[in-house]
């Protein structure tokens, strides 16, 4: 009888060590997900707080959010822009746009990049790219990918539909021909 107690009794031990160690394991692997789950929340929130600072044509939102290395790509730029590029070509835009809405269609992340896709809706109520103003509301479909680094943006890639845009803004768009061409 006390020899089957002893058996019984080690038997247990061994099953609750094997038990506690799985749970280690997985209570181990679930705060590896936690915590990659509350940073890509916390990277959701500031590409948000950079949509929110344009929106709110706040030039500033640029040194809050973005380090001070960010690289910018911006469509037709094949090589990255800098900060100071981007805020002034930015600052043109608010000259020529009011009323900006970057309208949040979806917005994912995985790891240290966000990519969201947004509608944005614009006035067009100044000067741009030679065109009047026509006080047209414009419709502006963009992409845009966040890489993120020590709670900065360390990167961006944009992609918008300035075809679109201009078709919009009523400029008619031709093919460019060449000298041989004429």
């Amino acid at each position: 009888m006390k020899k089957n107690f002893f058996l019984i009794l080690s038997l247990v031990i061994a099953v609750g060590t094997v038990a506690g160690c799985q749970n280690r394991a997985a209570n181990t692997e679930l705060d590896v997900l936690r915590a990659k789950a509350q940073l890509e929340e916390q990277n959701k929130a500031l590409a948000r707080r950079f949509l929110e600072g344009l929106d709110g044509y706040r030039i500033e939102i640029f040194d809050e959010v973005f380090s001070s290395e960010a690289r910018i790509y911006f469509p037709g730029t094949f090589e990255p822009l800098s900060i100071d590029q981007v805020k002034s070509l930015v600052s043109g835009f608010y000259d020529a746009f009011d009323n900006m809405d970057h309208n949040v269609q979806d917005l994912f992340a995985d790891g240290d990049k966000v990519l969201a896709r947004t509608r944005n809706s614009i006035t067009h109520s100044g000067e741009f790219a030679g065109i009047a103003p026509t006080g047209k509301v414009i419709q502006l479909d963009e992409l845009l990918v966040f890489r993120i680094e020590q709670g900065r943006i360390a990167e961006l890639w944009i992609q918008e539909d300035f075809v679109w845009m201009y078709q919009q803004l009523g400029m008619e768009l031709k093919p460019v021909t060449t000298p041989s061409e004429r």
